[in-house]
């Protein structure tokens, strides 16, 4: 994952918008840019852990302190504005400056299937069941 982010953001990474935690979070912290701002607003890998002892551990947070970045929680919750959140996001898609991807499973026999994927992070996109 490191290599990754390394090889895609050679001059470091300046945002990240991280749902996922874990060794992806770890992977951006050792590839940030000076200035960068990291907006938590998930933690999916580490959701579905039941030993404790298996929870993946972020080792590189003193890079922050080096690297003069910022980290911060956020809730998407506006309020009585989210529909004009809602209808930038909506007009951002449409003239294709926002690309939406979505991972669609087919059959209500196959959500814990899907969730599954969601779970262990395989989905590539919003993940629907189709039914």
């Amino acid at each position: 994952m490191r290599e990754a982010v390394h090889r895609h953001f050679p001059g470091g990474v300046d945002l990240f918008f991280d749902n996922v935690g874990g060794e992806e979070i770890d992977a951006v912290l050792t590839n940030m840019a000076v200035g960068c701002r990291i907006v938590l607003c998930g933690a999916i890998s580490q959701y579905n852990i039941s030993e404790p002892s298996n929870l993946y551990g972020v080792q590189n947070l003193p890079l922050l302190i080096f690297r003069s970045a910022r980290l911060q929680g956020f809730v998407a919750d506006f309020g009585p504005r989210n529909h004009v959140v809602d209808n930038l996001l909506d007009d951002l898609t449409q003239r294709g400056q926002l690309i939406a991807r979505t991972h669609v499973v087919d059959g209500f026999e196959n959500v814990p299937d899907a969730l599954a994927l969601l779970l262990n992070g395989k989905n590539r996109g919003k993940l629907l069941a189709q039914v």
